[in-house]
């Protein structure tokens, strides 16, 4: 399987991952089950929801990764969510940042960093545009109309 920078990227990381996770006797079948439910487009659940997830289940042959996942989750959620992505997806890019750090979490914690960011960076980039676009720097946000707003 190759990973391409297009739109198809997120489907094709995710199985990619999902896949090593089934796969791996490492981590146990209940494990595996939150962790396909939480990577599903339909999961709604908050970064509380996930922590308190990762907590019932940390102790359980895997639990790690659901902690990894929650850990990722809730510091790319409050990065993301200010943030406007080019296709408004923000909850896609911070599952995929997750997805990511669970593939690196094979290859090691620095790894995990590495692998998440990469993730929901290029899945930023491959997000259909709005109509706007939005940079963010630490004093101000500008949008492609060159309009300077002031963070309250």
């Amino acid at each position: 399987m190759t990973l391409e920078l297009d739109k198809t990227f997120y489907e094709k990381s995710s199985e990619l991952v999902l896949n090593r996770i089934k796969n791996n006797d490492g981590i146990c079948n209940e494990v595996k089950q939150v962790i396909y439910e939480i990577t599903a487009d339909d999961c709604t659940l908050s970064a509380d929801e996930l922590c308190a997830l990762a907590e019932k289940y940390k102790n359980y042959l895997g639990g790690d990764y659901l902690l990894v996942f929650s850990n990722i989750f809730k510091s790319s959620s409050e990065y993301w969510s200010p943030v406007a992505t080019r296709g408004s997806n923000n909850r896609k890019i911070i599952v995929a940042d997750c997805i990511g750090g669970l593939l690196g979490l094979t290859c090691g914690g620095a790894m995990s960093i590495v692998w998440g960011a990469a993730f929901s960076y290029s899945l930023d980039k491959c997000l259909e545009p709005n109509t706007s676009t939005t940079t963010t720097t630490e004093a101000t946000t500008t949008t492609t109309e060159t309009e300077a707003i002031v963070p309250a």
